[in-house]
């Protein structure tokens, strides 16, 4: 076969004044003849220099490693945060739940209630946080079990009708159609994208009215 060869090294060259430079060198090898007559016709091959190109290919090297160390650091920092500011939210949760069963006054329990619910706004926004960090480190998991679907939604409205009520807006729940008692699906995913949705709709309406409509759909694949 008269198919040529080809071959290429890169080389780290000291020059004769100490200077570093990094080359190139290419070279292909050109048979003639078959078989067992097959033999070397020539060589040729040419030196470049890459110092440029090697330089710029180890900033850009260290550039990465510098963003993946500072990204490690950021999922590490918001995981320890997340888990320092949920230690003393469970306890305050808790003694809500105390107080709720010992207090007779409304006043007192719809305060106790606010806090709760504020509460566990707190709490599903440091999941948010920690889901955040598992997304980038690849480890969130889905996890999917029965739920009631009328317990889902009232857990979620009885949280943004709170946040609603400080904007003073109007806050409720359409149910289209008729819709299934359960569901399988991730409860947590399912509650955070709800909340994450409302939020924001409440978030940014000045004024009027903010409504979760609910329907069903049968999707068949």
């Amino acid at each position: 076969s008269d198919t040529p060869t080809d071959y290429q090294l890169d080389h780290r060259v000291i020059r004769s004044d100490k200077t570093e430079r990094f080359v190139r060198m290419q070279s292909r090898i050109i048979f003639q003849g078959v078989g067992d007559d097959r033999r070397k016709k020539m060589i040729i091959g040419t030196v470049l220099d890459i110092t440029d190109q090697h330089a710029f290919e180890q900033k850009l090297e260290s550039s990465k490693n510098v963003a993946e160390a500072a990204n490690r650091s950021k999922s590490e920092f918001l995981a320890n945060m997340s888990h320092e500011i949920r230690t003393p939210m469970s306890a305050i949760m808790g003694y809500a739940d105390i107080l709720s069963t010992s207090l007779v006054d409304s006043h007192a329990l719809s305060c106790v209630s606010i806090i709760r619910n504020n509460g566990q706004y707190l709490l599903q926004i440091i999941n948010d946080i920690l889901d955040l960090s598992k997304i980038e480190a690849g480890k969130l998991e889905v996890t999917k079990s029965s739920v009631k679907t009328d317990q889902l939604l009232a857990g979620v409205a009885s949280l943004m009708q709170v946040r609603a009520t400080e904007k003073s807006l109007n806050f409720s729940v359409e149910i289209a159609q008729e819709i299934p008692s359960e569901i399988h699906t991730d409860p947590t995913r399912l509650r955070q994208v709800l909340i994450n949705l409302i939020g924001n709709a409440i978030k940014f309406t000045a004024k009027g009215s903010v409504k979760l409509l609910v329907s069903y759909y049968l999707i068949i694949l």
